[in-house]
């Protein structure tokens, strides 16, 4: 009887460890990981786009922004919903801002720490982002660090905030490179790790538009804008319909919380 030990290993690293196609930093202290560009795609970095502070607690992805397998952009409720907005009054373009997607993005990595390194997603911010292009474009000692031969560890830097959101600690997020090159596993297992990634269509898949609408249907009767909703009561110093600005950290907070 032959036995495909990769999908079994796979099946019981996905029961141990939950969902185990994403890579999250530690929540204070330093981390090593390699990351690599992402296989076959015309980019080194995954770009996604998700609507913030529609669905609570959670993020909504956006079907104009991110474009369907042919490449075609997709109708989005939610983005009519924020340009709507945008042409109307100073409290609707407000609100149009707070709704409208904005970019997470990713790269795949694989931990230094674990002892069979399995290839993960790490999603960071916008920050994180602008720097890794910096050596990328700008940087002669850096340039080549998602080389798989003779590319450069990264060190990821946490540092609690002492703020949290939801119930989960915020932390700031830095990275810099190690100094010495090194490859990122032996050449003869650079094939099969990189196709032991998930891809990023299974990790993040594309909702239907009548999922998307339910959740903006649902965001406006909570605003108090649907036609079936009471008038929603006024608090001191918020307005029918004000919105409240979703930040930085909360956004991800909402994202690790998915990664989870």
């Amino acid at each position: 009887m032959s036995i495909n030990k990769e999908r079994i290993r796979a099946k019981l690293a996905a029961l141990q460890g939950g969902n185990n196609s994403y890579w999250n930093p530690p929540k204070n202290g330093q981390a090593t990981i390699r990351a690599f560009a992402v296989p076959d795609g015309e980019d080194e970095f995954l770009e996604l786009y998700f609507h913030f502070g529609v669905a609570e607690k959670a993020s909504v992805y956006c079907l104009r922004k991110n474009r369907d397998e042919s490449g075609r952009e997709g109708k989005c409720p939610i983005c009519e919903q924020a340009d709507e907005w945008y042409n109307g009054d100073e409290d609707e373009k407000a609100l149009s801002k707070n709704i409208y997607s904005k970019p997470r993005f990713y790269i795949p990595v694989i931990d230094r720490a674990d002892k069979s390194p399995q290839p993960k997603w790490w999603g960071f911010s916008k920050t994180v982002y602008g720097k890794m292009l910096h050596w990328l474009a700008e940087d002669a000692d850096r340039e080549n660090f998602l080389d798989p031969d003779e590319g450069l560890d990264l060190i990821v830097i946490a540092t609690q905030t002492g703020k949290s959101i939801n119930g989960r600690p915020v932390s700031d997020i830095d990275v810099n490179t190690r100094l010495k090159s090194t490859p990122i596993c032996a050449k003869k297992d650079q094939e099969s790790l990189f196709k032991a990634l998930k891809p990023a269509s299974e990790l993040f898949p594309r909702p239907s538009l009548q999922e998307v609408q339910g959740k903006l249907e649902s965001y406006l009767r909570n605003l108090g804008e649907g036609d079936d909703s009471p008038e929603p009561v006024e608090s001191e110093g918020v307005s029918k319909g004000a919105p409240r600005r979703v930040s930085d950290d909360e956004i991800n907070a909402m994202l690790d919380a998915a990664a989870q």
